[in-house]
């Protein structure tokens, strides 16, 4: 009876160990990532790496051109490609990664997380200023780098300080 018991016990304490073990390891394996039922911008992220993620969104980016408008309707448009313009999701995903517990992976599972991030636009504005300076309305003498408005803050508040000639 002693070694049936003995035998029952050390069956349990071995499952246990391999529960605890497994348990671990799912644990480790979600800390180099994103914790099991974790949603980002409708990608499914568990196990993924914040750079793997970053590619999947910036990848979902649609905007092909910029289109700017002068005050008679006129349009540039300005290829995204042309100016280096990148959607770069890389801090929102950490912080959300730093949010997430990898020992409470379990929890994640019963209850799945959904996170929505905004980029942070990366495009070279030397390139962006190029493409506006080759603009018909720039050609015509009514852009002057001292020709502006700006906005002060005053006693009152803020005011709009309108420093703009023959626009």
């Amino acid at each position: 009876m002693k070694k049936m018991l003995w035998s029952v016990g050390a069956s349990i304490m071995g499952l246990a160990l391999i529960f605890a073990g497994g348990y671990g390891a799912l644990a480790y394996y979600y800390s180099q990532g994103f914790c099991c039922g974790t949603w980002i911008n409708g990608v499914y992220a568990t196990g993924k790496s914040v750079y793997e993620i970053n590619q999947e969104l910036a990848a979902q980016n649609t905007y092909e051109k910029i289109i700017v408008r002068d005050k008679n309707g006129d349009a540039v448009v300005i290829h995204t490609a042309d100016i280096g313009f990148n959607p770069d999701y890389t801090n929102e995903l950490k912080a959300v990664q730093d949010k997430q517990v990898p020992l409470a992976w379990i929890s994640y599972y019963f209850n799945p997380q959904y996170y929505t991030v905004s980029p942070e636009i990366k495009f070279d504005a030397v390139k962006v200023e190029e493409k506006l300076m080759e603009a018909n309305f720039m050609q015509e003498g009514i852009y002057d780098v001292n020709n502006v408005a700006e906005i002060e803050y005053t006693e009152d508040g803020y005011v709009l300080c309108d420093n703009t000639v023959g626009l």
